[in-house]
């Protein structure tokens, strides 16, 4: 029997700047418990991960009109698709999210809920204009990343034309320097770089806040044998938003999506999803349903967009420093993470706020 090696293309997902800084809804106790339940779900092991998941699933669905519904099916949507949650378990969260819009037409969760209609295939029934808008942009964006010629200067100023690597496997990862997961994984890297050099070209996007100097030197010493270049906007377009260090993406011989992991890759998956994408390995199967399983987010993961928090006015070396304090400390509301991870994870979260407003603070004012 053929190994089945199933593809994905995901969009990360960030409630809007208004809704991070709101305070979250009232919750009865059996909400509040259902809460911890989700709070727990990324640190249990994948097989205990998808029967909690469905479980949850099924809870919220049975409970009555509320806000703490609607506060918990639109984290539970963020989740959901960070594992093998399954279809039926999908399809009860896509459901749930178009019965609580059906009933609140001013709760926005359209891109959640377009994002399992359009990349897991589940059905909805929605009769929402903002509901076909969300479906409408996320097909033109799968186009416009599959059309677009950019030619990209890396920091030895050889240039890259996302369309000249048609017929090959494209890595893209998003790094920094600063990142620790991202340093350890480089290795990594590299040996798939030479081990695949026919078939799999690797690009690395710095999002550093230093020189292309800095950046250039550090992959001179690291020996990385794969070209990098800083990120740019147009770049960044490119792309769904990258909310976590490392993130990477695999594109296909055709130049669609086919990948995405965020955090330190797996190197055994890694050569695999490499092969099958390649075509030079006949024991695996692809299976082309875009968002069927989607790799969970890495503990090791680097946040570099804080909901909450503005690092848009700091200076370059304090961005660094409130980013990695960020990633370090953690938060004390019991989801077991760190305070950038608790934000991303969870926007609403009353405890990780102020405790990653402080450190913000004591940071920015700092001489």
């Amino acid at each position: 029997m053929k190994a089945r090696l199933l593809l994905i293309a995901a969009a990360l997902y960030l409630t809007s700047s208004s809704a991070q800084t709101q305070a979250p809804p009232p919750m009865d106790d059996h909400e509040k418990v259902i809460a911890a339940e989700i709070g727990k779900l990324r640190s249990l092991p994948d097989d205990e991960w998808t029967k909690s998941v469905g479980n949850v699933a099924t809870q919220i669905q049975k409970l009555p009109a509320s806000p703490g519904k609607i506060a918990l099916i639109s984290r539970l949507a963020n989740l959901v698709t960070e594992g093998d949650a399954g279809q039926e378990t999908l399809q009860v969260v896509a459901s749930t999210l178009a019965d609580v819009m059906q009933a609140a037409p001013n709760v926005e969760l359209y891109d959640a809920l377009a994002r399992l209609v359009h990349y897991e295939h589940c059905k909805a029934s929605l009769d929402n204009p903002k509901y076909r808008d969300a479906l409408a942009k996320m097909e033109e964006d799968d186009q416009r990343r599959q059309s677009a010629d950019l030619t990209l200067t890396d920091l030895k100023g050889a240039s890259w034309s996302l369309k000249s690597l048609r017929g090959k496997v494209v890595m893209v990862n998003f790094w920094a320097t600063w990142c620790p997961p991202c340093r350890e994984e480089i290795p990594d890297l590299i040996a798939l770089q030479t081990r695949y050099r026919g078939t799999l070209q690797i690009i690395g996007i710095a999002q550093d806040s230093g020189t292309a100097d800095e950046v250039k030197r550090f992959v001179r010493d690291h020996g990385m044998n794969y070209p990098s270049l800083l990120s740019t906007p147009e770049i960044e377009r490119l792309f769904p938003p990258v909310s976590a260090l490392p993130t990477s993406f695999f594109l296909d011989r055709d130049g669609r999506i086919a990948q995405k992991h965020v955090g330190m890759l797996n190197p055994s998956l890694t050569d695999l999803e490499t092969q099958a994408l390649a075509g030079t390995n006949p024991d695996l199967q692809i299976v082309d349903a875009e968002d069927e399983e989607k790799a969970r987010v890495a503990s090791a993961a680097q946040a570099n967009k804080i909901p909450g928090i503005d690092l848009s006015g700091l200076s370059p070396d304090k961005r660094a420093k409130v980013l990695a304090a960020l990633n370090s400390e953690h938060c004390t509301c019991g989801c077991g993470l760190t305070l950038a991870q608790c934000r991303v994870d969870d926007p609403t979260c009353d405890v990780s706020l102020p405790l990653a407003q402080d450190l913000f603070k004591k940071i920015a004012s700092a001489k």
